[in-house]
């Protein structure tokens, strides 16, 4: 159908304006010689008619306009056929182009038809062959034209049977082309939908290669987060110091989690100081530089906030962050150490790229702090525990196992580092008559007293004091000689004797004998060292009490002593 509108399109200005100036000219010619020819008019006039029709109806796009194209195109062709025999002279001329005509209808037609189909298309010059005989309205028509017609019908029907058969070849291969054709416009199309599916697939496969990935990432940071909390977990079982198990969750953290700077910061809220675990890339200055400016409002602010607080874009966000400088810091997160409302401290992470901390990096890094809280408890109470068990109740300075197990650890450093230990015993004088005279109560307030002066006084110099045994207390000081000592336990004697001990209306003053000695000066090793120390102590109760005496290397000789 396609086909044939365009054909006809295509050559309908072409054929009726042929056959308009033909009628036209017949008409003039016939009106110049001889009368008016009404009848050539009329179909002059017809064929002008049929183009009009022709032209409507190729555009009317309907399934129907082919039947009623070929009416009005038999009508044409009558009217052409009676030209032809009506203008005599030209029968012959006439004849091929109307031949010429009908070919092109067979070339033109889209269908395939049987040859006797085509015949059909010579009765409109046969019929008018014939009226013009018997009319003989044309003169100049004599019956070698009837032989001619006949000639011509014999020759149109022996060439459009050729033809015909020609055209049907060719109209069977072009429908065969023409399978063919759409054959491969159906499987080109299928290509492309196969191709436009494969493109959609692999979109799709990107997308979940893309998710994989994600998950992927998703599933080694959960891995790296647990085995962390595991290891973080292990640490606390196993460590319980507080400094060397901070160290290693430091490290731990920088090494899975990737990060440039991992600090833990623990907060001393009677004292208001802060102590710092940090393991970083960067140099030692870098990080003293750190220290210094992280005693600040902000960090302070976000330590005491119970909420964590997440900065992905330090590098082109609005906020600035003093305890960052130094430090190239494109995102960090820091979350507080605490618990029931009391604040440890703060875990503080740094990166060098932005947006490189998520919602699960807050969640894992909470279950961290709340570890840490647990190590720092842990470490405390093990720390109180151990003080229990190092130091006497009574007067809270160290008792004498305690001793027994610091006096060789500290003569070791000291020959190590070829440093001087002094050592100090001294004990309260005529205790018992205190117990006897105002009870034991008081007399553990005595302890409690002296306890306390000792203690303030030995440790302005870096020393430790401990309860010896009943009234007797022991002095350590490393790095300080013989009279370093003596000098110190003399201001310490004068204080104990002048500071006035009372209970409701009772008030006394007490006294205490010193011994002094030290390492190299006296003794060489633990056991002399407390010897010569002792003995002195007796000397001075023996010289008269309330005094300081100074061991001699003679003390070395003799057999006393109770350590």
């Amino acid at each position: 159908m396609n086909r044939w509108l365009k054909y006809e399109k295509k050559y309908l200005k072409l054929h009726s304006w042929v056959f308009i100036w033909l009628g036209a000219y017949i008409l003039i010619y016939r009106f110049a010689y001889e009368k008016w020819p009404f009848w050539l008019f009329i179909g002059t006039l017809s064929l002008y008619i049929l183009h009009i029709e022709k032209k409507h109806l190729l555009y009317l796009k309907t399934s129907q306009i082919e039947k009623t194209y070929d009416f009005c195109r038999i009508i044409e062709l009558f009217i052409m056929s009676f030209f032809i025999t009506y203008q005599g002279q030209h029968y012959v001329g006439g004849s091929v182009l109307y031949l010429l005509y009908i070919l092109e209808i067979i070339m033109g037609d889209a269908k395939i038809r049987p040859f006797w189909n085509y015949g059909f298309y010579s009765i409109p010059f046969v019929f008018s062959s014939l009226l013009a005989t018997v009319l003989n309205f044309n003169t100049s028509f004599r019956v070698d034209k009837i032989i001619h017609m006949f000639f011509f019908i014999i020759i149109f029907l022996t060439f459009s049977y050729i033809l015909n058969w020609y055209a049907q070849e060719f109209k069977i291969q072009l429908q065969k082309n023409k399978w063919l054709w759409e054959q491969t416009e159906e499987q080109n199309q299928k290509l492309l939908e196969t191709q436009k599916h494969m493109q959609q697939v692999n979109q799709e496969l990107e997308a979940q290669k893309k998710e994989l990935q994600h998950m992927n990432e998703k599933f080694r940071k959960s891995i790296a987060e647990f085995y962390i909390l595991k290891e973080i977990g292990n640490y606390i079982g196993a460590v319980l110091e507080l400094e060397q198990l901070l160290d290693m969750i430091t490290d731990i953290i920088m090494g899975i989690m990737g990060v440039d700077t991992c600090s833990i910061v623990l907060w001393d809220d009677e004292k208001k100081e802060m102590t710092f675990q940090i393991n970083s890339i960067y140099p030692q200055n870098i990080i003293e530089k750190f220290k210094s400016h992280a005693k600040n409002e902000q960090l302070i602010k976000l330590m005491k906030d119970s909420s964590s607080y997440v900065e992905n874009f330090v590098v082109s966000g609005e906020n600035k962050y003093s305890f960052l400088e130094g430090r190239k810091v494109g995102s960090f997160i820091a979350v507080p150490l605490s618990k029931n409302n009391k604040a440890y401290g703060i875990i503080l992470v740094e990166h060098q790229l932005e947006s490189y901390f998520s919602e699960s990096s807050i969640e894992f890094f909470k279950a961290v702090s709340a570890q840490i809280v647990i190590a720092i408890e842990n470490a405390t109470l093990y720390k109180k525990m151990e003080e229990m068990a190092s130091k006497d109740g009574l007067t809270e300075v160290y008792n004498r196992t305690y001793l027994r197990q610091i006096i060789p650890k500290m003569f070791k450093w000291a020959k190590e580092h070829k440093k001087p230990l002094s050592v100090a015993i001294f004990d309260i004088d005529s205790f018992k008559k205190v117990n006897d005279s105002y009870g034991h109560l008081f007399g553990d307030k005595v302890l409690q007293i002296v306890a306390y002066l000792g203690k303030k006084k030995i440790e302005q110099y870096g020393g430790i004091i401990g309860r010896y045994g009943g009234e007797e207390f022991l002095l350590l000081l490393p790095g300080s000689n013989l009279y370093e000592m003596a000098n110190i336990v003399e201001e310490l004697r004068q204080e104990i004797a002048q500071f006035p001990i009372q209970e409701g209306k009772t008030v006394i003053h007490i006294q205490a004998s010193f011994g002094v000695s030290a390492y190299p000066e006296i003794a060489l090793n633990s056991t002399e060292f407390i010897q010569t120390a002792d003995y002195a102590m007796y000397r001075s109760k023996q010289l008269g009490k309330n005094q300081v005496t100074i061991a001699t290397k003679e003390y070395l000789s003799t057999k006393e002593g109770i350590f």
